[in-house]
């Protein structure tokens, strides 16, 4: 799925939401939970929530999945007492709609 998505991508350590429909995993988030956000303008201290990869099958667009990965994962980064968490979306074409999308999820574009 993540080579049809175009992110040929494995998940490392941390944390893999999947998300189930159908006969089988039809998306996931890989995240972490306790880093540090590298780049400038953290309002808060580490530990950050940090979103790496959101994949959703093609044939599942638009159904809600991708954000619903994202909403269980800010409930995690809450439950583990995060006051800040960020993603960083891939610079590649086709970054405007992602940026996008993580608007509409909730997300200040803070480039």
């Amino acid at each position: 799925m993540a080579v049809e998505a175009g992110a040929a991508y494995r998940p490392g350590e941390g944390v893999l939401l999947l998300a189930e429909g159908g006969d089988g995993v039809v998306g996931w988030l890989e995240g972490v939970l306790d880093g540090a956000y590298p780049g400038p303008g953290a309002p808060v201290g580490p530990p950050h929530g940090y979103i790496q990869t959101v994949v959703v099958a093609a044939s599942w667009r638009g159904a809600g999945v991708g954000r619903a990965l994202v909403e269980e994962f800010v409930a995690a980064a809450a439950a583990s007492r995060l006051e800040w968490v960020f993603a960083a979306p891939d610079e590649g074409p086709g970054v405007e709609g992602r940026v996008a999308w993580l608007a509409r999820c909730g997300f200040a574009d803070g480039r």
